[in-house]
């Protein structure tokens, strides 16, 4: 795969973990989405990460994160669901602390969430 990690969403919550990424894996080894295109670029010039769509970043990312809002979450996941291939990882990180890995394999025998607790 072409990167490491694809980030869909890069507000608070995905902003916050594309940096940690980017200082372990490297800005190049890594790709963004986000419907605000300012971020993106911001996120690019200040990272080194690489703008892509969300077909292109689920396809060519190792792991891909979800950074968006709750209440979005299921009709993104549903978006990309059959994007998903048996060798991606995709993390669902919400302000709630809810974190979920999905894969097209996992996606249909798991429904419950992982709560994180302090």
């Amino acid at each position: 795969m072409k990167y490491t990690a694809g980030f869909i969403g890069i507000g608070n919550m995905g902003g916050a973990l594309l940096s940690a990424v980017c200082k372990s894996a490297g800005g190049k080894n890594v790709a963004v989405f986000d419907t605000d295109i300012n971020k993106v670029q911001q996120k690019a010039l200040e990272l080194g990460v690489a703008s892509e769509s969300v077909e292109s970043l689920v396809k060519n990312s190792r792991f891909v994160f979800l950074g968006v809002k709750p209440n979005i979450v299921a009709s993104v996941i549903s978006d990309i669901k059959e994007m998903i291939s048996k060798e991606n990882v995709v993390v669902v990180v919400t302000n709630e602390g809810y974190v979920k890995r999905v894969s097209s394999k996992s996606y249909a025998a798991s429904t419950e969430d992982t709560t994180l607790k302090p």
